[in-house]
């Protein structure tokens, strides 16, 4: 019972936040097919979507019914969820007082690990072993 529960939510969920209201179309899809079907025969699925879908919006005679078509006209709607979190506000209270730390430099060198170091070196002509 929980899992079809959960089906219905995501189904009304999806259906009112997505264009996934578009397929409830799909029988007026259907019906406009079986009219151009009843006038050319020949007529086949693909070539009925080349016709709607992929020549733009040409202005034929049954324009007001091609525009009835899923995914023609959008939906016009704006789907959208704020999250809205407080803030997290937090103090950190320091019990030393870090100023002299602050003021101290510390530098530390070691001269292996300096870049020029290690390119001197590949730059040797080759030794024999002799």
């Amino acid at each position: 019972m929980k899992s079809k529960s959960a089906y219905l939510l995501i189904a009304f969920y999806l259906l009112a936040t997505t264009e996934l209201n578009q397929l409830l179309k799909l029988p007026i899809l259907v019906g406009h097919f079986l009219e151009h079907r009843a006038e050319t025969e020949k007529l086949t699925i693909y070539q009925f979507l080349y016709i709607h879908y992929a020549q733009g919006d040409v202005k034929y005679a049954d324009y007001e019914e091609d525009m009835k078509l899923p995914f023609k006209e959008s939906s016009n709607f704006l789907a959208q969820t704020n999250l809205i979190t407080p803030p997290q506000i937090f103090r950190v209270a320091l019990s030393k007082n870090l100023s002299k730390v602050f003021q101290k430099k510390f530098f530390y060198t070691n001269d292996s690990l300096i870049t020029s170091n290690f390119l001197s070196n590949i730059w040797q002509p080759p030794k024999s072993a002799c």
